[in-house]
């Protein structure tokens, strides 16, 4: 991808994210609409639904209130200030040029976040982080702690750098890669604007509210078990990124594509087996 398409896919990138509360809004007011258009002797039928996307619409806010915090470091981004503050991507499908795939994005980077960055994706972690984590254990276990730092890791495909992050803990030189601009803003964010100060229990009816509260899975309603499944709120980030062990080990984040990203260091094949 050369620059000047890079640019503008990046661009886009940000439109998606802006365009995110008013693209999930209107179509909840649609709904909202189809509810108005039952009959009145029917009203009574669909009245926890009207109260259901009532609460949909202050979960979609606060995901927006995230999101704002995500793109507010822009001297990071040289070119993130040709969007205006006015360009909200109101016209989701119009002149702007995003598709409602662009916003579905954002909305699939909010279930990641739950995932990699907050308590509710502790299980999901252990079973795909952890076998990896095992490995790289096994096969250094002999090294000093001291000497960890030596140990280069390049981790391709990072999403929002939780696996990197995971590694460098360690001790271990980590590099992580992704090609998502949707997933390093993201990142960079909960890595460099962060410190897990939310409390741990979010949805209790006496928490205090936290500081970055995300609802992932208020754009689901199919196969949800539970209303409350669908307004679960999570905490993020549930640790400190910032906290690294301090052995002079290295941890960074690089985008593009892993055969052009990939430093030239000594590859040793300690995964084949996982």
């Amino acid at each position: 991808m050369d620059d000047e398409s890079e640019q503008k896919h990046f661009l886009r990138v940000l439109k998606s994210f802006r365009a995110y509360e008013t693209y999930s809004l209107n179509l909840l007011e649609q709904k909202k609409k189809y509810l108005h258009e039952v009959p009145k002797e029917d009203q009574e039928l669909v009245k926890k639904l009207a109260a259901r996307l009532n609460r949909s619409e202050g979960a979609i806010r606060t995901n927006a209130q995230f999101i704002g915090k995500v793109l507010q470091p822009k001297i990071l981004f040289s070119n993130a200030g040709e969007i205006g503050p006015n360009s909200n991507g109101a016209d989701v499908g119009g002149s702007n040029g995003l598709s409602l795939s662009d916003v579905d994005r954002v909305r699939t980077v909010l279930k990641q976040i739950a995932r990699e960055w907050s308590e509710a994706g502790n299980l999901e972690r252990h079973q795909s982080f952890q076998p990896l984590i095992d490995v790289i254990q096994e096969h250094f276990g002999k090294t000093p702690v001291s000497d960890l730092k030596n140990i280069r890791i390049f981790v391709p495909g990072a999403g929002l750098a939780r696996l990197p992050w995971e590694l460098a803990m360690l001790g271990y030189t980590v590099q992580g890669n992704d090609f998502s601009y949707y997933h390093l803003l993201v990142a960079n964010y909960i890595l460099n604007f962060t410190h897990g100060d939310a409390p741990a229990d979010l949805n209790a009816a006496n928490g205090s509210s936290p500081k970055s509260v995300v609802y992932p899975y208020v754009h689901q309603t199919n196969n949800v078990v539970r209303e409350e499944n669908q307004f679960l709120a999570v905490g993020v980030p549930d640790v400190n990124p910032r906290q690294l062990p301090t052995t002079g080990a290295e941890f960074s984040m690089i985008g593009g594509e892993f055969v052009d990203a990939c430093p030239p260091w000594e590859l040793v094949e300690i995964l084949e087996n996982v």
